[in-house]
């Protein structure tokens, strides 16, 4: 019996829809260094999630079904220099610029938890499909509210020499997985030790001295 395969379109949910919504901060993936073929240099990147509550999916999960916020990411260059996208989106978050002090060692985590407002637009990818792409975050306006976070935080970073969180997404993985950092500890990993030499006491009658 014959085994033929076709090509099966994938599967996928329409868009979150254009315009603002409120959401909370839950994932914060440092997805290492990879080389930028467009720019000729090398980037350390992270990529950040917010649920958006009111924009709900269900899914099915160990049989069972669920009733999930949507999400939405973005992927940045790991840098708060003056010109970088990361640093604009959160002091658009914060509402006030950095700190002399914050700039020499902002810590990511800190922003896990903490609600916003989301802009998102919808784009054309090169295939032709619509997605939704964050275009802006903005704080909480006075007399808004967000619900409580339903995903639980989804943190890694790569000097913490942690697993992969199985709850990522697949892409994600991938994404860590192709990292340089990702590369060089498992190409590290695999090279063989050499072993410690066998040094042969000296036959004479003098006293060591240890």
């Amino acid at each position: 019996m014959a085994f033929t395969v076709k090509d099966t379109p994938e599967r996928k949910s329409d868009p979150i829809p254009a315009g603002l919504h409120v959401g909370r901060c839950y994932m914060v993936i440092d997805v290492g260094t990879h080389h930028d073929e467009m720019y000729g240099k090398d980037r350390r990147e992270v990529i950040l999630g917010w649920e958006v509550p009111d924009e709900r999916i269900t899914i099915t999960k160990d049989g069972e079904e669920k009733d999930l916020p949507r999400v939405v990411s973005k992927k940045f260059t790991a840098s708060l220099g003056d010109k970088a996208t990361l640093r604009k989106f959160l002091e658009a978050w914060r509402g006030k610029d950095f700190t002399k002090d914050e700039l020499a060692g902002f810590d990511l985590k800190n922003i896990l938890g903490k609600p916003c407002q989301l802009l998102v637009t919808h784009k054309t990818s090169g295939k032709g499909n619509t997605y939704a792409a964050l275009t802006a975050v903005m704080p909480i306006g006075k007399g808004m509210t967000c619900g409580p976070q339903e995903n639980p935080d989804l943190w890694y970073a790569m000097e913490e020499n942690t697993p992969i969180p199985e709850t990522a997404y697949d892409w994600i993985k991938q994404e860590i997985m192709s990292s340089q950092e990702w590369v060089a500890q498992q190409d590290a990993a695999q090279m063989p030790h050499a072993e410690e030499p066998v040094i042969e006491p000296e036959d004479n009658t003098d006293e060591m001295p240890f």
